[in-house]
């Protein structure tokens, strides 16, 4: 499996700038991979007729050359709910379209607008915006474009500092700073579902820890993989994401 990876600025001379498959069934997922480049594929190049990977909830956008992704000698792949967008070389879907597939920016954003790939919540690949519900690349909604004013744009920064260890199993700490304000910082599994609460409150100004033990709101332990920790303050959200170990 493919998943939760961020796979950016890569060439190839020939084919598949990104990703290259042949005669594979990997299963590729809530993948962002932005800015590659090969003169065939410069996202993905699948090749053989025993290529037929599915492709979910993943971004293919910004290439520099090529297509964002080609299908070679009857590969087929399924795609759903991948956003193709940006392409140097053309944008066009190839293989089984399993449905809710698009081509828009993706609006990515970074923690601090620096151009990391956090979206915007405006993203059409956020939770609340993408057709199927559930948030399409490696990243969720990291910046808020909606609903900030001039007070709340002039407050300090709201920082998800850092969590250790990570990854981590059973317990790990998470920092983060933030201004006077509510505050709540939860913890959320990769379909965007509540897990847990972990502060829900108004914080003076300044920088706290948290203790979490990889228990859900009823105490029970949650099964290892991906979470994100989503911290909320003063009209600013931040994410974090993080891995448990089973």
């Amino acid at each position: 499996m493919v998943s939760f990876n961020t796979i950016t600025d890569n060439t190839a001379t020939l084919e598949g700038g990104a990703l290259h498959c042949s005669d594979g069934w990997p299963t590729i997922i809530n993948n962002t991979i932005c800015g590659n480049g090969a003169p065939t594929g410069g996202g993905i190049f699948l090749t053989g007729s025993g290529s037929h990977p599915t492709i979910d909830n993943t971004i293919i956008a910004f290439g520099i050359e090529g297509e964002g992704i080609v299908c070679h000698s009857d590969a087929s792949p399924t795609l759903t709910c991948c956003d193709i967008y940006g392409n140097a070389g053309g944008d066009a879907l190839c293989g089984l379209d399993g449905g809710n597939n698009f081509a828009a920016d993706p609006e990515f954003c970074g923690p601090s607008g620096n151009g990391d790939y956090w979206l915007w919540d405006t993203s059409p690949c956020a939770i609340e915006n993408s057709p199927c519900n559930m948030f399409v690349g490696a990243w969720p909604v990291g910046c808020q474009a909606t609903g900030i004013d001039i007070e709340n744009a002039l407050r300090p920064p709201l920082a998800l500092v850092r969590n250790y260890p990570n990854p981590f199993n059973p317990h790990t700490t998470i920092t983060y700073r933030v201004p006077a304000a509510e505050v709540h910082l939860a913890v959320f599994d990769v379909q965007g579902g509540l897990v847990t609460v972990l502060k829900d409150g108004y914080h003076e100004e300044g920088e706290y820890e948290v203790l979490w033990g990889g228990t859900d709101d009823n105490g029970m332990t949650v099964a290892g993989g991906v979470y994100f920790i989503r911290l909320a303050a003063g009209g600013q959200t931040r994410n974090l994401k993080i891995l448990l170990l089973k």
